[in-house]
């Protein structure tokens, strides 16, 4: 996937650290509850040799999630493992989260997504019934979409693929719908797990990205741990005391 570059400002991590607050999550649903196959167990597309029919059953209610109540419509929602898939390959889907307060506070959507096998798919988040602004990359807007990549069979792993996107201008609460448009003409399954929205932390309000061939010496997730450079996936980070999106 396609990454833009700018250059981080020199302030020490350490002072970066020692100003931001903890997270606070608001919203967390892990779908963990959900038995099906597709998704977290490697498959994303049907395998009758091994016996995996993927997405075979539609989610109806909220009953088997950790957030029981306030959703939308689940519209051509699937079953999967530990996971959801939205659209068939005729018709769009979307999943609609319960309202999540933020009032007025920034915050960042993360979450986990990938396509059905052969699908090429523009993954849509827009904000619902409220005043809202999403921000990924050089999108910016009440709505954003995001291009998957193309799974592989036997390669692609969900817990790799993540994604952040800001969230900022919620006066008081909003929920947020993902979508894509699938037809018979153009297939656009998509796999979802670990949606969180979690508070920006204070003080570190200013947005970089990262380079790609840029190999910085301390990064730190947003909560203030550590980690090695290469084990940065997609999402937001704080290095040499920026708060930085890769």
């Amino acid at each position: 996937m396609k990454r833009i570059f700018t250059t981080l400002l020199a302030v020490s991590a350490i002072s970066a650290i020692a100003v931001a607050e903890p997270t606070t999550v608001l919203f967390h649903e892990s779908f963990d509850n959900l038995q099906g196959q597709g998704g977290n167990d490697g498959y994303f597309d049907n395998d009758a040799d091994a016996g995996v029919e993927v997405g075979a059953e539609d989610l109806l209610d909220a009953t088997s999630l950790d957030n029981t109540e306030g959703w939308g419509d689940f519209v051509k929602v699937a079953i999967c493992d530990k996971c959801v898939r939205i659209a068939t390959k005729k018709n769009p889907g979307s999943l609609t989260t319960p309202a999540i307060t933020l009032g007025g506070a920034e915050a960042i959507l993360s979450f986990n997504a990938a396509a059905q096998l052969e699908d090429v798919v523009t993954l849509n988040i827009e904000v619902v019934d409220a005043a809202g602004t999403l921000t990924y990359g050089e999108q910016t807007g009440s709505a954003i979409a995001i291009e998957l990549p193309m799974s592989v069979a036997g390669e692609t792993v969900l817990a790799d693929q993540q994604y952040a996107v800001a969230i900022s201008g919620v006066a008081d609460a909003c929920q947020l719908r993902f979508f894509t448009e699938s037809s018979s003409e153009a297939r656009q399954r998509a796999y979802l797990d670990e949606i969180t929205v979690s508070a920006e932390p204070a003080g570190v309000n200013d947005i970089a990205t990262v380079a790609e061939s840029a190999a910085p010496k301390g990064v730190y997730t947003l909560t203030g741990v550590k980690i090695a450079p290469e084990r940065m996936t997609r999402g937001f980070y704080i290095i040499d005391g920026k708060k930085v999106i890769k």
